[in-house]
């Protein structure tokens, strides 16, 4: 995370750096990128850089927890936790995460640089791994306790699907605001029931 002398500058200037990295990071894979190739975007020494951060490692875990925070805090806004049932649950989810995507495209660009790099991002982070299949296996598992999911599936395939089905969809350049409502509604349907026939089709 930065160092004192990164927090005591100008918030001009941090924001320079910040979107400088934003810009890299979203357009190049974590290990193309380069110092040189920062401080170079930041316009400024590197001698600057190394008293702000301690390498890139260390820039790159700030632009992610910075954009975390600032997704966690747009999501919270829709309560996704207190609604009782999982596939509204999945529904307001993927509501809220399309919205922060088409608010903020170079946040979703850089993480799906970062998915990219599955390898480099488990070694560099562990846990702190952008998958979100994590919540998916927790909204999965509690669908199954409160029987609203069938207890037979696979829980950790199903939660990867979800979560490589969200990304693919977050990163549709067509997306916008008013398909959001109605792709959503759409996914939760085929989650509920599949490609299976209706019993009168049956």
């Amino acid at each position: 995370m930065p160092k004192k002398t990164f927090n005591q500058l100008p918030e001009e200037k941090q924001q320079q750096i910040i979107k400088a990295g934003l810009h890299l990071f979203s357009e190049h894979h974590y290990s193309v990128v380069k110092v040189s190739h920062i401080i170079n975007a930041s316009d400024i020494p590197r001698s600057s850089f190394y008293d702000y951060f301690t390498d890139k490692k260390d820039f790159y875990h700030f632009l992610l927890v910075t954009i975390s925070e600032e997704k966690a805090r747009h999501m919270a806004a829709f309560d996704v936790e207190s609604l009782e049932n999982v596939y509204d649950k999945m529904q307001y989810m993927f509501k809220a995460a399309a919205e922060f995507a088409l608010k903020h495209p170079t946040y979703e660009a850089l993480f799906n640089k970062a998915l990219e790099e599955p390898d480099a991002m488990i070694d560099l982070y562990g846990d702190y791994y952008l998958d979100s299949s994590a919540w998916f296996e927790k909204c999965l598992l509690e669908g199954i306790e409160k029987k609203q999911v069938n207890q037979e599936i696979n829980v950790v395939f199903i939660a990867q699907s979800l979560s490589n089905l969200t990304s693919a969809w977050l990163s549709n350049p067509h997306n916008n605001l008013d398909k959001i409502e109605e792709v959503s509604a759409q996914l939760i349907q085929f989650i509920k029931n599949g490609i299976k026939c209706s019993p009168e089709e049956g």
